[in-house]
């Protein structure tokens, strides 16, 4: 693998970082892909004594300046229990390794021949049931890449089950579990939120394992310590639990929302309808007020005519007899 990174210990949604923290301090470590060693120089400063094991004869040397020994060559094939030649390592590392092995299990059965009877083994392990990987896969595509989920160098792909089955197979027990977490649109597969239907991308998201991109995992060497394993499975029980009720408590505040958006419209709604109201009383109070000055003016005028209607006939006979008397 040709992964040369520079690792950030405060990022708390990183590999590297819970690697080293699950590792530990003052240890001897037996690393298996070293790369360039860019996890061996965090661990050799924080006091572990190193040997890597690495392919790349480049990466090897380079590698060399932060580790006590570097084996070069593939580990699958190497006489590892010839050049360790015995070496007690505390711990056994496979960062972004495991996945590229053909046979995954029978490294780690080895690995037990090389740690102590307190040893125990650290890896990660990228997740096949990513949300990303599900969304293509309905689809129909699984396109691998130049590297992350569907790297094309994998030959092993892994889920959190499949990963517990892997280690108990090999004599070894999960102790700890952690995980890295990317978005369903943010990893490298290329997939946009609008191609997809909401309702299908909520029941994806519904799973608290749709976002993990990677598994970190420790596993002690099986001394009958079942009750380890016990307390990490009630943990991870306990941990999706809390995942699952995040989702409610996210799915209750969603819907409290959307309630007072609508209580909010209902409100804006309410107060144009009562302005509408107060503007049509006020209209309608100045239209009584203009038909009672018509009604006053027309009562006026009707009295008017009235007069005009006594009088007039008085005033025509006169004017005849005026007429008659000429």
């Amino acid at each position: 693998m040709k992964y040369d990174v520079v690792i950030d210990l405060t990022n708390q949604n990183n590999s590297h970082t819970f690697a080293v923290e699950m590792i530990g301090a003052n240890k001897r470590v037996l690393e298996f892909g070293c790369a360039s060693g860019h996890v061996s120089r965090v661990l050799r400063d924080r006091g572990c004594r190193v040997v890597g094991v690495e392919i790349d004869p480049e990466f090897a040397s380079q590698a060399k300046e932060f580790c006590e020994d570097v084996i070069v060559g593939d580990a699958e094939t190497l006489d590892l229990d010839s050049v360790l030649d015995g070496q007690p390592f505390e711990v056994a590392v496979f960062g972004d390794v495991l996945e590229h092995m053909h046979d995954p299990l029978q490294i780690l059965q080895r690995v037990r021949n090389w740690l102590v009877p307190e040893g125990y083994v650290v890896a990660s392990l990228p997740n096949i049931a990513h949300g990303a990987v599900r969304l293509a896969l309905l689809d129909g595509r699984f396109s691998y890449t130049p590297e992350g989920l569907l790297d094309e160098t994998h030959l092993r792909f892994f889920t959190h089950d499949t990963i517990k089955d892997l280690f108990h197979r090999a004599g070894l027990v999960l102790v700890e579990t952690r995980r890295t977490h990317v978005g369903l649109f943010e990893s490298e597969i290329p997939l946009r939120r609008e191609d997809y239907d909401e309702a299908l991308i909520a029941k994806i998201e519904a799973d608290p394992e749709a976002t993990t991109y990677q598994f970190v995992v420790k596993a002690l060497v099986d001394n009958a310590l079942s009750a380890a394993e016990v307390v990490h499975e009630r943990e991870e029980a306990q941990r999706l639990e809390i995942l699952r009720l995040q989702a409610d408590l996210d799915e209750a505040r969603s819907l409290v929302q959307r309630l007072e958006a609508n209580l909010d419209g209902s409100r804006n709604e309410m107060r144009v309808f009562s302005e509408r109201v107060a503007s049509l009383e006020a209209e309608l109070v100045a239209g009584r007020t203009a038909l009672a000055a018509r009604e006053d003016a027309l009562a006026h005028l009707e009295a008017y005519v009235a007069r005009l209607d006594q009088r007039l006939p008085v005033r025509l006979y006169r004017r005849l007899k005026r007429v008659a008397g000429a």
